[in-house]
């Protein structure tokens, strides 16, 4: 999650909210959970400094996936990327859209019943092709498409 907070920081993002899964290996308990933000703010914060950027994007409190899509649900878009198939990212995003939140699986992925909750909260399902990505390669290849789709590469 170090190198998911650091590379998405610099990839633009402005608000990362980790959510714990069904499929989720990692379950701290509370007090772990307050070091692991307090980490992933300072990281957040640094590799804002080190791209440029001028706003700092916030790390929220760990959450279980019912609040984050909840929270995600007021976004202009929503995009679920999942391992087992969806539409192009093409199809379900607007490159027009000034707020898109995207929801990453864990090293486990979703549950199917996950992907009808986010659906339900108005996300799309989307997929980043037929490989199988790693936890903390998946969301950097949907942010690089995002970006490319709307207009922020090259």
């Amino acid at each position: 999650m170090d190198f998911i907070v650091q590379k998405a920081v610099e990839l633009g993002v402005s608000r990362i909210v980790p959510f714990i899964s069904a499929r989720c290996v990692s379950r701290p308990d509370e007090k772990q959970a307050a070091k692991k933000v307090m980490r992933w703010q300072k990281i957040a914060l640094h590799a804002a400094e080190q791209s440029r950027r001028g706003i700092i994007p916030t790390v929220e409190n760990i959450t279980d996936i019912k609040n984050a899509a909840e929270s995600a649900a007021g976004l202009e878009s929503s995009v679920v990327f999942y391992e087992c198939g969806g539409e192009s990212p093409s199809r379900v995003i607007n490159g027009s859209a000034d707020e898109i939140g995207i929801f990453i699986g864990s090293e486990g992925g979703f549950a199917p019943e996950e992907i009808a909750l986010l659906r339900e909260c108005g996300a799309s399902v989307a997929t980043l092709g037929k490989r199988i990505l790693r936890a903390e390669t998946a969301p950097l290849a949907a942010l690089s498409v995002i970006m490319y789709i709307t207009g922020n590469l090259g």
